[in-house]
Parts: C-alpha cells; sequence; structure tokens
C-alpha cells in the first residue's frame, strides 16, 4: 500500500454485500458531502440481488470493484489499497453519513498530531430511522482521548472515526481472520501501534438496525464465529505483550481479563460450556484472581461469587434476563 498527491480530501469505501435496498442511500451520503472532494470506493462482495447495478448507477461519481466473496474486512483492505486521499472513513452499506460529517472532521483532524485519529458520534436507528436504544458508553467531552484499556472494552463504531491512511498502512488494515467485530479489532490494533484517538464533537452519521439474518452480527452465537473471536483476541493480548516489552500494567491486563470474561458469557448463552470455561480461566489468569474480572451488574457479580459463572448464566438464562 502506497500513499500519494491526491485531488481528494477523504476516500470514503463501502463494503457492499446484498444491498440493494439500502446502498443508494449509503452512496448519496457519501457524494453529497458538503464543501468537500470525496473519491467514493464501493467494493462488492459477490451480491446477488442488483446491489452492484444500483451502485454502478451513480456513474463516474463512485468507482465500483468486484471482490467477489472474500468478506468485508478484505473488501475494506482492497478499498484502502485503492483510495487516492490522505484520509479514510468507512461506510457500510446500509448506513448514512451526515452531510457535515467529512467537512468537520477534516478540519478537526487537520489540527491534530500525525498520530490522531479524530472520531466523532453516531445515532442509532431503525430501518424506519427511529432511533433506538444502545448500549450505552460513559460520556465523552470534546477533547478527551480514549486511552488502549478503554478501547479494548469498547471503542468508537465503524464510521464515527475519520482515519489516516498511513496509520491503517501500518496495521496492516482489518484483520481478515476477525469473523466480527472488526472495528474494534482494528482500533486496538491501531492504539497499540501508537494512534491516539480524541473525541471531536461532530454528529457522523446514523447507524442502522436492520434485523438481516446475514449480518455477522446475527451470526454471534455460531460456534466458527465464536471461537474465531476468541483467536483475535488472543492475538490482540499477544501484540499488546510484544509491543510494551515488559509486564503489561494493570489497567491493560484487566482490560482484557473483563474482554475474555464477556466473551465467556456469551458462550454460555450459545451453549458452548468448553469455550466459557476457556474463557472464564483465561480472565482469572489475566487477573490475578478468580473471579476478578467478572463482567456484569451487581446483582450478576454477588451471584457469580456464590454460584459460579455457569449455574449463574443458567438462572439469568432462565429468566430471560441479561444482568
Amino acid at each position: 500500500m502506497k500513499s500519494g498527491p491526491s485531488k481528494f480530501d477523504v476516500t470514503v469505501i463501502i463494503p457492499l454485500h446484498n444491498d440493494s435496498e439500502t446502498v443508494a442511500h449509503a452512496i448519496q451520503s457519501a457524494t453529497q458531502q458538503t464543501e468537500i472532494l470525496a473519491e467514493v470506493i464501493v467494493v462488492d462482495d459477490h451480491s446477488i440481488d442488483g446491489s452492484k447495478t444500483t451502485a454502478q448507477r451513480f456513474g463516474d461519481r463512485i468507482t465500483v470493484y468486484t471482490n467477489p466473496g472474500k468478506g468485508a474486512p478484505v473488501a475494506r483492505n482492497f478499498g484502502i489499497t485503492k483510495s487516492h486521499a490522505p484520509f479514510i472513513k468507512f461506510l457500510d452499506s446500509d448506513d448514512r453519513l451526515h452531510p457535515e460529517c467529512l467537512r468537520q472532521q477534516l478540519d478537526q483532524i487537520e489540527r491534530e498530531p500525525k498520530d490522531t485519529i479524530v472520531f466523532g458520534s453516531a445515532e442509532w436507528v431503525d430501518n424506519l430511522g427511529q432511533t433506538v436504544d444502545f448500549y450505552p458508553n460513559p460520556p465523552l467531552h470534546d477533547g478527551d482521548i480514549l486511552q488502549l484499556k478503554r478501547l479494548i472494552g469498547r471503542g468508537p463504531l465503524t464510521s464515527c472515526p475519520l482515519h489516516r491512511k498511513t496509520l491503517l498502512e501500518a496495521v496492516g488494515g482489518f484483520d481478515e481472520k476477525c469473523p466480527r467485530g472488526q472495528e474494534h479489532d482494528l482500533h486496538v490494533r491501531l492504539a497499540i501501534h501508537g494512534a491516539r484517538f480524541v473525541y471531536r464533537e461532530a454528529f457522523c452519521y446514523w447507524y442502522y438496525q436492520a434485523n438481516k439474518p446475514m449480518r455477522i452480527s446475527s451470526r454471534q452465537y455460531e460456534r466458527s464465529v465464536i471461537e474465531g473471536q476468541i483467536g483475535t483476541y488472543q492475538r490482540q493480548l499477544a501484540l499488546a505483550e510484544h509491543a510494551i516489552g515488559v509486564a503489561l500494567p494493570e489497567d491493560i491486563r484487566m482490560a482484557f481479563s473483563r474482554l475474555f470474561w464477556r466473551h465467556g458469557r456469551l458462550c454460555l448463552r450459545a451453549g458452548f460450556e468448553n469455550l466459557g470455561q476457556s474463557c472464564f480461566e483465561f480472565s482469572s489468569e489475566l487477573a490475578g484472581k478468580r473471579n476478578r474480572g467478572a463482567v456484569g451488574s451487581r446483582i450478576y457479580k454477588v451471584m457469580n461469587g456464590f454460584l459460579g459463572p455457569f449455574r449463574t448464566e443458567k438462572i439469568l438464562n432462565n429468566f430471560k434476563g441479561r444482568i
């Protein structure tokens, strides 16, 4: 991957797979950015529903490539190799950028050091455009920096950051082995590499929550996906240990400990007790004490302390709760 001079300010990369009903809106949101010359690259991943034809109707306003059947991380990485701008925005084909997004974030990032990635906020909406509930995060204020420990727990959504192409190239882009949560993995690896994630107030995009059977989020309980996610976390941990070169700081070890515990709970809900056990053991090893990395409400932690993670999760599942 090589960067060079470009007439474009930002490249928007849109991986596409069977989103004929929404891709036009996504592309339109990228081509109609205020005061920004955006290069829009659509990478079609073996769509069979007419999505590619819909994209091609935008003509020379965008560039459409074909990358058959290899998944979104591969499509995004391919888009990086074809991009000509120094900054990159990733956009899923069922989401929409705010018209002021790129102008605001480009102005913000050009005021920051070269190791900085700026990110803004998003609104979670359903397919009717109505705001929906989402996983709450601690409030952020303009200028806040997300440290590695925070990014390990949960970081910005896919289209919240404006990325520097040089930093993406430095870490090799998306991990093509990562089955889901690819943006989380990318952000963790960027932070380990030394990138600073700085929150700057800007509304970036609408994150659409549509129930689609082929979305990777709908496959989170499949064994192959769960095992692949464990492998991703293990690679992140090994990378952090190598980068730091000494014993991991306490806060980083605890962040990884909680990450594995959270995944262990998912394993139990999916019915894979052996994988859950491995996650809980790894969590306790990192934390230096059994149950220290337990993730859940106060009620969950009390129950877990008496009953252990297996019986606790079973009781909560019987009550259809996620305490």
